[in-house]
């Protein structure tokens, strides 16, 4: 556990404001979200190492692992992508509402952006490559979930998306 008064004592690098100590319920969320592969960096890289706790400042989360705190700019945490399950015709289904309130939910605990992406034929793209791979049912199914979202993010990437108001999509240029 980090000393409140060293706490005060510190700012955020990027806009100077004070830092606070982030929740259990938000480290957590942002745990499950980086699990996902859902996290990113200031710099676009993906988080890939889960923190054991967070300092906040408005729009970016400063991760602590093994009770020390980085504040180096480039590895604040600065959105999070949410898959969007569309139909194939582009019209939204009831899993996108799920989606879409997970997404406003973790908005309202991280105070940290979330954006939406068509996560259309990633499922299928990932069965794809699975079973190209070789690997046995209980193989595929382990690693499915894992590999379409690896998929989604990549194309998230791809696309240049930094933020939408609308989901970008696989077939977006």
């Amino acid at each position: 556990m980090i000393d409140p008064k060293f706490v005060r004592m510190l700012r955020c690098p990027i806009d100077k404001t004070p830092l606070e100590v982030a929740g259990a319920a938000l480290v957590d969320a942002i745990n499950q979200a980086i699990t996902r592969g859902d996290a990113f960096d200031r710099i676009d890289q993906k988080v890939e190492q889960t923190i054991d706790g967070g300092l906040c400042s408005g729009a970016w989360l400063y991760p602590i692992r093994d009770n020390i705190p980085s504040l180096v700019a480039d590895e604040a945490i600065t959105r999070f992508v949410v898959g969007l399950p569309v139909h194939s015709s582009g019209v939204e289904s009831q899993l996108s509402t799920q989606a879409r309130e997970f997404g406003k939910w973790l908005k309202e605990v991280t105070r940290i952006d979330v954006v939406f992406f068509d996560e259309r034929f990633t499922t299928h793209e990932a069965q794809e490559q699975l079973l190209a791979a070789g690997l046995s049912k209980k193989q595929r199914k382990s690693r499915l979930d894992q590999l379409a979202a690896q998929i989604m993010l990549s194309a998230y990437l791809e696309s240049g998306a930094t933020s939408a108001d609308q989901p970008g999509g696989l077939e977006d240029p």
